[in-house]
């Protein structure tokens, strides 16, 4: 999961996240069906991927609204006087981020590959509380601090990425990661 399409315009990929699956966990519908033949379990897993795959894209396109602060320096360089704007922009992209991650965790468990999908939510939540040292450093006035948790942020980001691609998840594991940030201020 990813806060990656949120996180885009940013540094980070924060597609971590959330989403907008139904209350009722492709398991529990193959289970409700009575049938868990290997053609049943595959169309499970391809809904449920699919269900991902949806709150993901959502995800991206909600965080269209989400608009960039003006800034003196970038994203991946900004000057102290950029973060305060940055904070606040952050503070944005960290509801959606929440919201994300916790519509893909909702998903409940995959009829396949559940060590996947648990080490793909595992490295989303890192990727957002990565994103939240970013928006406490910018909200503290600290450029070091902040560049350095987007290093890190960037780079759970990209294991999130590929986890979630993996899996199946394409949309939540592709698109949205933007460069590193550099590695000091200057």
């Amino acid at each position: 999961m990813r806060i990656r399409p949120l996180l885009a315009p940013l540094v980070f990929a924060l597609a971590v996240l959330a989403g907008c699956g139904s209350s009722v966990t492709p398991s529990a519908s193959a289970s409700a069906s009575g049938s868990s033949s290997p053609r049943s379990a595959g169309a499970a897993n391809a809904d449920f991927i699919s269900r991902g795959n949806a709150i993901c894209a959502k995800a991206a396109t909600d965080s269209g609204v989400i608009t960039q602060p003006q800034l003196s320096g970038s994203l991946t360089n900004p000057t102290t006087a950029d973060l305060p704007a940055l904070s606040a922009y952050l503070t944005s992209i960290l509801v959606a981020g929440h919201a994300e991650y916790s519509k893909l965790a909702g998903l409940g468990q995959p009829p396949a590959n559940p060590d996947l999908w648990s080490r793909a939510l595992t490295a989303a939540h890192a990727e957002v509380t990565d994103v939240e040292a970013v928006q406490t450093a910018s909200q503290a006035g600290d450029v070091v601090g902040y560049l350095a948790a987007a290093r890190k942020a960037t780079t759970d980001g990209q294991t999130s990425d590929q986890l979630m691609t993996q899996f199946g998840m394409t949309t939540c594991g592709g698109g949205g990661s933007a460069p590193p940030a550099s590695p000091s201020p200057t």
